[in-house]
């Protein structure tokens, strides 16, 4: 076939290399650790700004200097190659100097949600086989007691701790935290003292996991995803050299906490680069908006969650702005063009660039810029990436402009799920050629300029926002198996519902085996507890319906829809 012949497939034609150089396509993903690919983009930089937060700088040179000072210390404490330590944080200086640290001795960051109930906490800990748990302070009764039921060290970290001196004070007067004593406590600002660095050496494990990030799968049952320094560092060699212009030295807000996968892998990304990071971990949308007129970043990463917020905002000056990156496909054209008109009104260059990734592939997979963008779609594959779509269950190849499940592959395809080998036969598969490819379980298609569009799921995922203003998935099966397997109740479905404040949330109902009125109250009163203790925060349902019977379509199946209809009628 000659060599400008179209097939019309996606995965062959690969129409969006027409966006990238000749270099920028033949550009090699080297194998590094995560911190020596962080240190090689900026060893002529030691004088740069690495992050700001609450106006406190830190430079590139402190910054390394104080990972190799806590990988020394967590040395000390008996932390190796390959060991596990389970980090429960914000994105404060604290984590990511400790996930660089553990980079640094081979080890893994284990990374979970701030929501995560006690037993959760336990169950992560306990799976993984974390050698140490290290947990920021608003959560540190939940840490303490968890590390001494396990018998492992703490490690406890303030928002506070790399504050300015006078709000460090003012913070602590307002936030009394104090660490019930526990001979294995260790305060992060005292640990980081306690290593000698000549007597730890740096390990070089490129292919081996650095970071567990969870995600929640088709069934919503949390799965750890193994992500190596390799695949990590993909994703930031494609940023340097693929579609947005991120220059170094430039300021950008950082709200993304270090637990979702996009956090995480971002924030490498952004030190790679050698942006100056504003971390902002107040996640309420009216203050991060307010930070972004205020601090006069360059570049911005938001999403869905924030465009309400940016749009009720008084129109000021914004023409600092060079790029506004959005993410997923759960904001409408008409919220596009509104964000858009916004940013133009504000002096603005910018427009809103969606794109889309998966935990499972360190979070990027498409993205657009202020040139190559079209509204509704998701962007186009990073270079290194390729995409198809398949025809659901027999995988048969579809063309340009079919709607099918999309597939992905590419560098930062995940390692797999954390000691769960049969989800990871079920979501990465090899084609003939032995290349493996991500389901992603998003129906969609790609256009035969290489856009891609996402059209729904296959799966039932939604997502909801917790009190502390991250953006979560939430998963309704999960709700069902867990309430189903509660005494007395005989069937459970849920649904949700579009709510002001916090997107979605859920609402379940339950039909019971005993119906007076006696056992109502205590399986109530049991579904209740049960929720509470097994549950995060923002996969909680905010009400549970007991009924008689479920409604059902002509097939038999439980009717969501009428379920959904009742209570609209409600209101």
């Amino acid at each position: 076939m000659h060599a400008t012949e179209k097939t019309g497939y996606p995965s062959i034609d690969k129409p969006w290399l027409k966006y990238y150089s000749t270099n920028e396509q033949n550009v090699a993903f080297e194998k590094k650790t995560i911190f020596d690919f962080a240190w090689e983009r900026n060893k002529d930089n030691l004088s740069g700004i690495a992050f700001e937060y609450f106006g406190k700088k830190t430079t590139y040179d402190t910054f390394f200097d104080k990972v190799k000072r806590t990988a020394a210390s967590l040395y000390s404490i008996g932390i190796r190659k390959d060991d596990v330590v389970t980090i429960a944080s914000m994105h404060i200086p604290e984590a990511v100097i400790l996930i660089y640290a553990l980079n640094y001795l081979g080890a893994v960051s284990n990374i979970v949600y701030l929501t995560l109930s006690e037993k959760e906490l336990e169950d992560s800990i306990t799976n993984t086989g974390s050698k140490l748990l290290a947990a920021l302070d608003i959560v540190i009764d939940k840490a303490v007691s968890v590390a001494i039921k396990m018998g492992i060290p703490l490690v406890s970290m303030s928002c506070a701790d790399s504050m300015p001196e006078l709000l460090r004070s003012l913070y602590k007067i307002k936030n009394k935290c104090k660490v019930n004593l526990y001979r294995n406590h260790y305060r992060f600002t005292d640990l980081i003292k306690k290593g000698s660095l000549d007597k730890v050496e740096k390990t070089d494990t490129p292919d081996s996991s650095a970071v567990i990030v969870y995600t929640s799968g088709s069934t919503g049952v949390p799965k750890g995803v193994m992500l190596s320094s390799h695949m990590i560092n993909s994703v930031a060699i494609q940023a340097i050299h693929g579609l947005v212009d991120f220059k170094r030295g430039e300021k950008i807000l950082y709200i993304l906490p270090p637990f979702v996968g996009i956090g995480i892998v971002h924030l490498h990304m952004m030190l790679s680069v050698g942006l100056d990071m504003i971390l902002h971990i107040d996640l309420t949308p009216e203050k991060i908006i307010k930070e972004l007129f205020k601090k006069r970043p360059y570049a911005f990463m938001g999403g869905p969650a924030l465009v309400e917020s940016f749009l009720k905002h008084k129109s000021l000056n914004l023409s600092h702005l060079r790029y506004f990156v959005g993410g997923g496909g759960s904001i409408t054209d008409q919220q596009i063009h509104d964000v858009n008109e916004k940013l133009k009104e504000c002096g603005s260059e910018a427009i809103y660039a969606n794109s889309y990734g998966m935990t499972e592939a360190s979070a990027s997979l498409c993205y657009s810029n202020n040139d190559i963008n079209r509204i509704g779609s998701v962007g186009v594959p990073h270079w290194g990436v390729n995409v198809k779509v398949v025809e659901p269950h027999i995988q048969r190849e579809m063309q340009f402009g079919e709607i099918g499940e999309l597939l992905f592959t590419g560098p930062q395809i995940m390692m797999g799920y954390y000691q769960n080998e049969e989800e990871t036969a079920n979501t990465l598969i090899d084609d003939r050629e032995g290349i493996k490819w991500l389901k992603t379980g998003d129906l969609g298609y790609v256009d035969e300029d290489g856009y891609v569009y996402i059209t729904g799921r296959i799966k039932r995922i939604y997502i909801t926002k917790d009190k502390d203003g991250v953006v979560y998935k939430l998963f309704p099966q999960r709700i069902e198996e867990l309430l189903k397997s509660v005494k007395n109740v005989s069937e459970c479905a849920t649904v949700v519902i579009e709510d002001k404040d916090k997107i979605n949330v859920a609402v379940a109902f339950t039909t019971l085996l005993k119906t007076d009125e006696d056992s109502k109250e205590k399986t109530l009163k049991l579904m209740q507890s049960r929720i509470e203790s097994e549950l995060p925060e923002h996969m909680r349902p905010v009400r549970i319906e007991i009924i008689s019977i479920f409604p059902t379509t002509p097939s038999g199946k439980v009717d969501y829809r009428h379920l959904e209809n009742y209570l609209k009628d409600e209101k």
